[in-house]
This record gives structure tokens, C-alpha cells and sequence, in this order.
């Protein structure tokens, strides 16, 4: 008898080594599974949408301009103390404001505001618009060309941080108006036809 039961026996313990070997295979395999569905991750490409505004359309006295995206117009003049030419639109990569001191608040004979000088930096643009009286004495502007890119301009007054004016006076109809604008020795290349998108926009409002 001790032979039968000693077989049976074994088979029991074999049975049951077996069905911990299932047990085992099946926790380690949900385990596994578990650990690869914890490492799972969606991730989502940043938007490359540029769905923003390209430009603003702001209107000063008899002129109107379309402002690039990134460009601030100034809401007061930065060049108070100038009547001929007065200013139109002041427009720079950073938002500026005029200075709180009285007179004269140029950076150099360009008549160029001094607070435009000092915002911008080494990287920042600025614009000036100014418009004269027609037919101002001793004004001989250039005919307004068809593409801004096309304007002549003049270099004006040197001045700090390695920045450059550039200059011109046209004719637009009976609107004489001067240009001003004012790049660094970092200012992105981009800024250049911006400037010149800008100016194509300027229009004047027929003289009554």
C-alpha cells in the first residue's frame, strides 16, 4: 500500500508545482503587461499655427498704416517739440513712451527721440513718419516710388550702441512726408521688410 500512496502522493505534488508554475507564468505576464502599459505615452506635436494677426491698421490726422505683427505704434507723439514736420506714427519693436521732460528730447541733430534710441537696443527697429506742409521752402522730396524697397535713403546722425538711421523725404500727391528709421547691429534681416511692408501700406487722404 505504501507504494500506491507514495505514487499518489507525488502526482499531487507534481500536480501542484505545476499549477504554481501557471500562476506564476500568469502573475509574472500581467505583471509585464502592467509595467509596459505604465510606459506608454502620447505626446503631441507643438502647433506651428500662426493664425495671430499680421498686421493693424492705425490711423493718425490725414494717414493711415498697416502695423506689422510684433511692431508697437506709440499712442502719444515721441517727438512733441517738432511742427514741421509733425509726427505721424512712431512704431518700434518695443512699446515706448515719450519722455517726461520738457524741450528738446532728441539723441542727436536727426532729431530722432531719444527715448526711441535708448528702447530699442542693439536689436530692436524703430520707424519715424512726420509730415510737412506742402510745398515746404527748401524741401525737394522724391517722388514716392512704387515698392518702399525702392527708396533712397540717407544715413543720419551717428549715435550709441552701434545703431544707424537712415533717412528720406517724399512726395506722395500733395503730402510731403519724411522717413526715418533706426536698426542696431542685431536686428534680424526680417526687420528690414518689414519696414519696407510698412511703408507700402501709408496712405494719405485726398486734400479736401
Amino acid at each position: 500500500l505504501d507504494g500506491p500512496r507514495r505514487r499518489a502522493r507525488v502526482r499531487r505534488v507534481i500536480a501542484a508545482v505545476a499549477l504554481a508554475g501557471v500562476v506564476v507564468v500568469l502573475v509574472v505576464g500581467i505583471a509585464r503587461s502592467q509595467r509596459h502599459a505604465t510606459t506608454v505615452q502620447v505626446t503631441h506635436e507643438p502647433s506651428t499655427s500662426t493664425t495671430g494677426p499680421r498686421s493693424t491698421t492705425v490711423s493718425r490726422g490725414d494717414a493711415t498704416i498697416a502695423v506689422e505683427y510684433g511692431w508697437y505704434v506709440s499712442e502719444k507723439s515721441l517727438t512733441p517739440w517738432l511742427v514741421s514736420p509733425h509726427e505721424l506714427f512712431s512704431i518700434a519693436t518695443v512699446p515706448l513712451s515719450p519722455s517726461r521732460n520738457s524741450g528738446n528730447q532728441s539723441a542727436c541733430p536727426s532729431e530722432i527721440a531719444k527715448v526711441a534710441v535708448d528702447g530699442i537696443g542693439a536689436g530692436g527697429a524703430y520707424v519715424w513718419i512726420g509730415e510737412w506742409p506742402n510745398n515746404w521752402p527748401g524741401n525737394m522730396p522724391s517722388p514716392r516710388p512704387a515698392h518702399s524697397s525702392s527708396i533712397s535713403y540717407s544715413p543720419g546722425c551717428p549715435m550709441s550702441n552701434g545703431l544707424q538711421a537712415w533717412i528720406a523725404l517724399l512726395r506722395d500727391g500733395d503730402h510731403e512726408y519724411s522717413i526715418t528709421y533706426v536698426i542696431g547691429p542685431r536686428t534680424p534681416t526680417a526687420r528690414r521688410a518689414e519696414i519696407d511692408r510698412m511703408l507700402d501700406s501709408l496712405r494719405f487722404t485726398a486734400a479736401p
